[in-house]
């Protein structure tokens, strides 16, 4: 079986220039009927001109009213190995991957978001996929590290 076959895909936030602090929040994820999978938030990088003041996930029961997700906040959350995160900027952090994992147990809310803003200093490439495993499925992924991972949320950069 392909797992992936079994997955919802969002186009959470297509390619976009971010600059002059701008937010880049487009869709919002609905993980209805999915409780007990598995939320995946893939942010790709292109150029990266400027610095970012936020790069998180936030989570919502009404979609309107949002909490960051505890684990998901770059440059505030640990990575999946337990390092320090940094936030995204100008100076090396071309072509990068963040990768915001979420288990969707029942302490979760429905609507997810990833809230990426630039802070004036630069145009930056961005866009993000969301994929959303319903429960029973092995993992998306195949970072044994994010496999394993004891936390029901965890971020990791790849370069």
């Amino acid at each position: 079986m392909n797992v992936l076959q079994n997955c919802v895909l969002v186009n959470h936030s297509v390619p976009i220039s971010l600059n002059n602090a701008t937010s880049a929040v487009t869709n919002v994820v609905d993980t209805l009927g999915y409780g007990g999978g598995e939320l995946l938030m893939v942010a790709s990088l292109g150029a990266t001109a400027g610095n970012f003041s936020a790069f998180k996930v936030q989570e919502s029961d009404d979609n309107s009213s949002y909490s960051d997700v505890t684990g998901c906040v770059v440059a505030t959350s640990l990575d999946i190995e337990g390092g320090a995160t940094d936030l995204p900027d100008g100076t090396g952090d071309d072509n990068g991957l963040y990768v915001f994992q979420i288990q969707l147990t029942a302490s979760r809310k429905r609507y997810f978001k990833l809230v990426a803003t630039e802070d004036n200093t630069g145009a930056t490439l961005m866009g993000c996929l969301a994929i959303i495993a319903p429960a029973g499925l092995a993992p998306v992924d195949t970072n044994a590290a994010i496999a394993g991972a004891v936390a029901d949320t965890a971020v990791m950069r790849a370069s």
